[in-house]
């Protein structure tokens, strides 16, 4: 790197030239600038930059370290691109280096071109070297080798999004007189400029491009006998680009008007000429007519998908043209792709295969499946594609058929045959792709669309019995593709809606039973496998137990992988059972004595799965296990040895950690198997615990779930032991003491609680050598984590706070303080909803269990600073206490709120908390500076009014949600639609006038007690109406969350008494004891009620009432 300084020396001098320049007068521009370009590209200057660029290259770390360093302090210099095109225009350079030196030259412009761009480095390249550089570049279009006219328009394609067309007018002529040369490497050095520039340029840019460019196309599209196909090809691709573009931006650009009227101006042509080419005998081995067709197809598609009126007068024409092609594609793919794989990818010139894009049949299949797709759910072609239903599914059925290429990838990779099985995969395959297109057919036309794919499932299925009644080897593909698409179609279909046309059991007892036998084709067998599971649901007990047994003996060893993982799948649906309660579909009775083998067959199956093939396993185990047989002692050891082994090199995925523990907790619920468990989980959290980076983060984090739920005491036994409370709890003890990992933290916390309740009186003897006693431990880990911890886990410790406190309150009476007040000061720094619920849970069910107690403290202590702590609660409690949700949680907060509304302490009544979050009622148009500066720090503005009133109104809404699903569980509704639409007819109904109007309608015997409301109470009013719909979206949301997780009911919380009370009846005690003991607060709070919850109010409190008036 010795002439590193000359070459910096000569880019100085350039840049020196370069201020001259610009200090000259206009008429010494010419002479200036070639003596900038002499030095700029001296000789001394390039050699030094080659050797620059090879280091780059160099396999010595050291060596390209500094290349890359020195690279990017020369591109800090003026010169550098003129220098970078000079190594790519010379001749005497390796083509690699060339090509490295036009890849370094577009990072150059996209770095220093325009200042305006976010990731714009210093200097910005002057005016005059940008000229150079364009013209340099649009010589490089024609170089001689085909990598470096790629790397050249790539950079051109920089440029061009930021200066074509006003800065770089000359860009299309210039390149349409390469095209019109007829020279090979110019002609392809253009049209890869077009296709490159078309991926870079914006919106705004499209209508110079179909306004200037588009008829040029055209014309090259159309000269047959002047340019090859692949140059009429990348045509269309240009076309393509543009197209999308400005489907993909929409209403969001700015010119899509402008775009779509010049496009209903040349589209028509273009769509005539498609036409003819679709129409027209394919040539399979010809790559520039197969790229052709992917492209006009990529077009239609698009214009099917969003501008479907461009069609206009040539629709009929081209959707014939679309069915022509797509019946002479199906003749070809079956030849080439299904029966036999010659010929399947097309040799391809590097210098045509512009975007790297595999150009074959399978290719121009793809794209037909993805076009008629949309042809079908097209309103604009509903009436053509009518007529033409059942041709249409049966051409697509024949494209479901599994290809060779499949077969081999299949026979070689059970997990890539379980992803191509599972709806939601990211696989995509023309097989795929032909099923959505069948599927559109279902759901565009309803019953006649499954009548019409039900009778091409009909004809497939009889061609193939006449090839199998002839002899054909392959006779079984297109069976195989009619079990496929039925099961597709059906899977997202309510099959009770479609009974009259399709009966799930029928289809299975007459199609599907018969491909289980031993002698059919593996793949064929394993597709009947999987109907199996899709209908399992839907089959009678009879037809069950005969499908029961092909797939328990398919479950052997002598089956294909693919075919016992899919067995495991028809057998982990026939035995489950939805929820808990219901049977599954073949019966406990009937399962239980096979219990035993199939937990052996599905274990050892687990042992050769990974990835998607152990997931399903997985659930078939699980499936098993929930079966109680008493006769599965035996094959306890390899089952707990396989589900671990899955956790234990699951890396991570979530699906399979989370199917494993769940089926170690569902062992765990035998009461002979929980010493068994105990023992076999040992070793592996014990790892987890202590080599903790030895293991993916959620990997870990499964790993101590585990442990909670293995934590259990057996019925009967008086002692909780073994390896869980002798070496898991103090080692447990230990790292949580000290850790920092959320993945420990977290599930930890829940473990302690499952050892607090399950072993409460073995830890109070458990004497640990160098440790604190237990609860003093508990203590430490409590302290610290309030401290150091993350929101995620303070919200996980709040419960085992809790617990601490209701099972063992007089061991940690005197630590109970440092943790409330730690946690206050979480509380009041807390920014999810999460940690808020937690922590305002804990102080309610405090305040349940000793008002006195915790009530004091909470007047008594003050946060950092001297803030009071009640305040800080009871605000939080009163601003979120809508958006909380949980059974457990509701129950805590509401009997929690009677408490305090029965207690009399005026100071914690008379305490203003947040009635409802006020609207921003001004209409003011707001600068982006202003609109900026309120989303990033919203006001969060809210009404006033006492806590009595606050707690009074939400024991009211509770009462009122509760009945309203009381009816809807009774069906006193008409229909769920009907039921929601007369709920939002309430809600706007009552959101109309003011409340004092509102109650004197509907109670006039209330009106003398309404004139004292406030405004207050009446934007309260406002406020919970406004806010209910949010409330029970946030709710949904989270409980569906918690659903998704798969996760159970807390034991803690089974256990706590306050998990039996009726949430309504609680608050209908609490009313009925206010009407009772405290009229005169209650007087003051029905005056401020909404009318909508006066008549919750009244309807029970009416006659007590009535019977006492006031006064």
């Amino acid at each position: 790197m010795a002439t590193t300084e000359g070459l910096l020396q000569c880019l100085a001098e350039g840049r020196k030239g370069s201020i001259e320049f610009n200090q000259t007068n206009k008429r010494n521009e010419r002479r200036e600038h070639e003596t900038w370009i002499k030095i700029a590209t001296s000789e001394n200057a390039c050699s030094c930059l080659v050797e620059v660029d090879r280091g780059t290259q160099s396999p010595i770390a050291e060596v390209r370290k500094a290349a890359e360093e020195q690279l990017q302090s020369f591109s800090r210099e003026h010169g550098f691109g003129v220098a970078l095109m000079e190594i790519v225009h010379s001749s005497q350079v390796d083509v690699q280096i060339r090509q490295l030196s036009a890849v370094l030259c577009r990072r150059y412009i996209s770095n220093h071109w325009i200042r305006q761009k976010p990731d714009f480095q210093e200097p910005e390249i002057a005016e005059v070297h940008k000229a150079a550089m364009k013209q340099q570049l649009l010589n490089g279009l024609g170089l001689e080798h085909s990598k470096l006219r790629t790397a050249v328009s790539m950079a051109v394609a920089s440029i061009a999004k930021e200066d074509f067309p006003d800065n770089w007018p000359e860009l299309i002529p210039h390149v349409m007189s390469m095209l019109e040369t007829g020279e090979p490497h110019l002609v392809h050095g253009a049209m890869r400029c077009l296709v490159l520039v078309s991926e870079e340029i914006t919106d705004t840019q499209v209508p110079h491009v179909i306004t200037h460019l588009f008829p040029k196309l055209f014309r090259i599209f159309t000269a047959v006998e002047l340019y090859d196909k692949m140059i009429r090809a990348r045509t269309c691709t240009v076309v393509f680009k543009c197209i999308k573009l400005i489907s993909l931006l929409g209403d969001a650009s700015d010119s899509e008007a402008t775009s779509l009227q010049l496009l209903e101006q040349t589209v028509p042509a273009w769509l005539q000429c498609f036409a003819q080419v679709l129409s027209s005998p394919l040539r399979h081995d010809d790559a520039g007519e197969l790229c052709m067709r992917i492209e006009i197809v990529k077009i239609l598609t698009v214009i099917v998908e969003v501008y479907p009126h461009l069609l206009s007068s040539n629709l009929a024409a081209m959707i014939a043209a679309v069915w022509q092609g797509l019946t002479g594609l199906v003749e070809v793919y079956e030849v080439h792709a299904v029966y036999s794989n010659s010929s399947n990818d097309v040799e391809v010139d590097p210098a045509d295969d512009v975007d790297g894009d595999r150009i074959s049949i399978e290719t121009l299949a793809w794209e037909y499946m993805e076009c008629v797709r949309e042809v079908v759910g097209c309103r604009h072609t509903r009436d053509l594609v009518k007529t033409q239903l059942c041709p249409i599914a049966f051409t697509l059925i024949r494209f479901m058929q599994v290809t060779v290429e499949q077969l081999q990838m299949w026979s070689e990779d059970v997990n890539a045959y379980i992803a191509h099985e599972d709806e939601g995969s990211f696989e995509s395959s023309v097989r795929i792709s032909a099923a959505d297109a069948v599927t559109e057919i279902c759901q565009s036309f309803g019953a006649e669309g499954w009548q019409a794919v039900l009778s091409a499932v009909m004809g497939q299925l009889e061609v193939a019995s006449r090839a199998k009644a002839a002899g054909e080897e392959k006779w079984w593909l297109k069976r195989e593709a009619c079990m496929f698409a039925i099961a597709v179609i059906s899977s997202d279909c309510d099959l009770q809606r479609i009974s009259t046309i399709f009966r799930p059991d029928d289809f299975v007892r007459q199609v599907v039973l018969p491909d289980m036998s031993a002698d059919s084709p593996a793949v064929l067998k394993g597709r009947a496998l999987y109907c199996v599971a899709s209908f399992a649901r839907w089959m009678p007990l009879e037809l069950a137990i005969q499908c029961f047994g092909p797939a328990l003996e398919s479950l052997g060893e002598a089956s294909s992988l693919p075919v016992r993982m899919t067995a495991a799948r028809a057998i982990g649906s026939l035995s489950s059972s939805g929820e808990e309660d219901e049977e599954p579909v073949l019966g406990h009775d009937f399962l239980r004595p096979h219990v035993p083998v199939l937990l052996q067959r599905i274990a050892l199956l687990l042992a050769s799965a990974s990835e998607d093939s152990a997931l399903i396993t997985l659930e078939a185990l699980h499936q098993i296990v929930k079966i109680h047989s008493d006769d599965v002692s035996a094959q306890l050891p390899v089952v707990l040895e396989q589900v671990l082994t899955a956790l234990s090199r699951c890396a991570g995925d979530i699906m399979i950690a989370s199917e494993a523990v769940e089926t170690i907790a569902s062992l765990v619920e035998r009461p002979d198997a929980v010493q068994v468990v105990g023992e076999a989980c040992t070793p592996l959290v014990m790892s987890a615990l202590q080599h903790a980076d030895r293991f993916v983060c959620t990997q870990v984090e499964s790993i101590v779930e585990l442990l909670s739920k293995i934590v259990r005491r057996v019925p009967g036994q008086d002692v909780f032991r073994g390896p869980l409370l002798d070496v898991v709890f103090p080692t447990l003890l230990t790292i949580m003491r000290t850790t920092e990992n959320e993945d420990i933290i977290q599930p930890g916390c829940a473990c302690l609680r499952s050892y607090l309740r399950e072993a409460q009186p073995e830890l109070a003897r458990l004497q640990l050598q160098g440790q604190p006693v237990i609860p003093d431990c508990y203590y430490e880990i409590v302290i610290q984590i309030l401290s150091v911890g993350s929101e995620g886990s303070v919200t996980a410790l709040a419960p085992l706070i809790e617990q601490m406190f209701l099972r063992c309150r007089g061991a940690v009476q005197h630590l109970i303080p440092n943790m409330l007040a730690a946690a206050l000061e979480q509380l009041r720094a807390a920014r999810t909803l999460q940690l808020k619920q937690a922590i305002v849970v804990l102080f309610a069910r405090l305040l349940v269990e000793d008002l006195e107690a915790t009530l004091g403290f909470l007047k008594e202590h003050r946060l950092e600073g001297g803030q009071e702590a009640l305040p800080v609660l009871l605000v939080c409690w009163a601003k979120e206490h809508g958006d909380f949700s949980g059974s457990y949680e509701c129950k805590v907060l509401t009997a929690a709120l009677g408490s305090l509304l029965l207690s009399g302490d005026m100071a914690v009544l008379n305490m203003s908390v947040p009635g409802q979050r006020k609207e921003n009622s001004e209409q003011r148009r707001l600068t982006r500076s202003q609109t900026r500066n309120m989303a990033e720090n919203p006001i969060d503005q809210w009404t006033a009014v006492p806590f009595a009133l606050k707690a009074f109104l939400l024991l009211l809404e509770t009462i009122k949600r509760e009945e309203e699903e009381e009816r809807s569980f009774e069906g006193d509704c008409v229909s769920d639609e009907g039921a929601s639409a007369d709920a939002e007819g309430d809600d706007f109904d009552e959101g109309d006038g003011d409340g004092a109007s509102r109650g004197k309608g509907k109670f006039p015997h209330m009106s003398p007690h309404l004139s004292a409301l406030s405004d207050d109470g009446g934007a309260l009013a406002n406020g919970i109406q406004s806010e209910a719909c949010r409330r029970e979206i946030v709710k949904t949301i989270m409980a569906g969350m918690h659903k998704l997780r798969g996760e159970d009911v807390d034991r803690d919380h089974q256990e706590d008494p306050i998990s039996n009370v009726n949430i309504k009846d609680k608050c209908l005690e609490v009313l009925q004891t206010l009407a009772q003991h405290q009229r005169q607060k209650l007087r003051s709070c029905l005056e401020r009620t909404p009318a909508a919850l006066q008549s919750v109010a009244m309807a029970h409190l009416g006659p007590m009432i009535a019977a006492q008036p006031m006064h």
